[in-house]
């Protein structure tokens, strides 16, 4: 039962915390739909015109540590695979000293500043006294996208609509 009451805590803390990085949600945001991936870009698809496609970003470009500005409790790390073109995204919500919430997934730059992914792993990690951490599965294979604009990284997360808001500022 303690453990019940502890699990539904930190769950119930974790939706709260999410939900002021969704609370500036901009009315121009979307969110991917996982069961309808057609929504969500695929590598190498563009609407943009030549001359946007030869502005558009290099992976490389990407690459570093990330805050988001909104909350404050999120970072973002994002390296460069190596083959060079995916780029490997770490994202992590402190909740507390002792809970963090982690997101990890790669994902692929679009000519229109997308970095797609479709495999995304969500953890909730408890981290006891004895140094001892207690990892759980939330979900694996979410879909979503940031979009790399004046060079911030705008989440936007199908099994998570409450990132959707969550906007990453390079700090490194």
């Amino acid at each position: 039962m303690k453990r019940f009451l502890i699990v539904s805590l930190c769950l119930l803390l974790w939706t709260a915390c999410l939900s002021g990085c969704a609370a500036n949600t901009s009315p121009n945001d979307t969110t991917v739909s996982e069961k309808n991936s057609t929504t969500a870009p695929t590598a190498g698809s563009s609407t943009n015109t030549a001359a946007e496609t030869d502005s558009a970003l290099k992976a490389e470009n990407l690459v570093g540590d990330y805050q988001d500005s909104v909350s404050g409790r999120a970072s973002a790390t994002v390296e460069l695979d190596a083959d060079g073109e995916t780029l490997k995204i770490d994202v992590s919500w402190a909740n507390s000293a002792s809970e963090t919430v982690e997101w990890s997934m790669t994902a692929t730059l679009t000519n229109d500043n997308r970095l797609v992914y479709t495999d995304c792993k969500n953890d909730s990690v408890i981290y006891a006294d004895n140094g001892t951490e207690t990892r759980t599965g939330i979900y694996k294979d979410g879909s979503g996208y940031f979009t790399a604009e004046n060079g911030k990284l705008l989440w936007n997360g199908a099994a998570d609509a409450n990132c959707k808001s969550c906007v990453f500022e390079k700090i490194a």
